[in-house]
């Protein structure tokens, strides 16, 4: 069990992993901000945003995996369920149509999962971004990257 799984047990729970990141979050629309400004040009300011970044990935990919982990283990669960269902009342039910109503009803983890995979997308595009930048402020400066 890790520190992340409280938010994934409920479903009434997901919505606190948005509330508890609140801050990383707004610091990634911040930078996306200056981003579109332009106005990250030093190799401080870029160091900074790199460092964010970094802490920012760190944070949001381990609760994407286990986003990830639980939607499937929840869309499985369902699925079985509805087949043990089906097969009690001697009812007939195709795969598809278990799977599109387990789909159905793990769609608010879908979402959560979809919206930490985008905030990982974002933080290793800024890394990568950031990377570019500071080689390129170096190469104009003729410094040794540090």
């Amino acid at each position: 069990m890790s520190e992340y799984d409280k938010y994934f047990e409920k479903e009434e729970n997901l919505e606190q992993i948005f509330i508890d990141c609140k801050d990383v979050i707004e610091g990634l629309n911040e930078y996306r901000k200056q981003f579109l400004a332009n106005v990250l040009t030093s190799d401080a300011d870029l160091k900074a945003a790199l460092a964010f970044y970094t802490g920012a990935i760190q944070t949001f990919h381990p609760l994407f995996e286990l986003a990830q982990a639980y939607k499937e283990s929840q869309e499985d669960y369902i699925a079985l369920k509805l087949r043990n269902d089906a097969t009690e009342s001697k009812t007939k039910i195709t795969d598809a149509a278990t799977k599109t109503q387990a789909h159905y009803e793990v769609r608010n983890y879908i979402k959560v999962r979809n919206l930490l995979r985008a905030h990982v997308n974002s933080c290793e595009k800024g890394i990568s971004t950031c990377q570019t930048l500071l080689k390129y402020v170096y190469k104009e400066s003729g410094r040794v990257q540090e």
